[in-house]
């Protein structure tokens, strides 16, 4: 039960750095072309 909390933060974690990585490429082309 606790291995699978530990995957599952895990995931959600490599989830929220991937989001973070995309808004931060999505800005900074929104600002290239602006």
């Amino acid at each position: 039960m606790l291995s699978l909390c530990l995957s599952c933060s895990v995931i959600l974690k490599e989830m929220l750095k991937i989001c973070f990585i995309d808004v931060i490429f999505f800005s900074t082309a929104l600002l290239s072309i602006l």
